[in-house]
């Protein structure tokens, strides 16, 4: 065995451990998703009655949950906007158009944040 991989051996029974442990991890995972739905719901709520200041709320959250989300980062950007604050909401679109791609999930929300982008230019 050499000195890098004496480093990674196996300690004890790991499969049987890291087994044991998926159950919370997936039930986290649950909870994480759903939190991030009620977010997500609450803030288009607020939104869609005109309440821009506690969608932000929501949706600053979101971004805050789901780093990666484009879909949050836009939403973001468009209640910035709503709230008058363009600075805020162009940044918000620039990092949608900086996120990856992931299988196509964030692949709509840069499209549109990247048309939102040109027509302020």
């Amino acid at each position: 065995m050499t000195h890098a991989n004496a480093r990674f051996r196996p300690i004890g029974n790991s499969r049987k451990r890291f087994s044991s442990r998926r159950p919370a991890f997936e039930e986290n995972a649950a909870t994480l998703l759903e939190m991030a739905q009620a977010l997500f719901e609450r803030g288009l709520s607020q939104f869609s009655a005109g309440r821009h200041r506690r969608a932000r709320v929501y949706f600053e959250q979101l971004v805050k949950l789901l780093p990666e989300s484009a879909q949050a980062h836009y939403l973001l950007g468009l209640t910035y906007k709503a709230m008058g604050n363009d600075e805020l909401a162009r940044a918000s679109w620039l990092e949608v158009t900086q996120l990856p791609d992931f299988d196509g999930a964030n692949t709509e929300a840069k499209q549109m944040a990247q048309r939102l982008l040109d027509r302020q230019a």
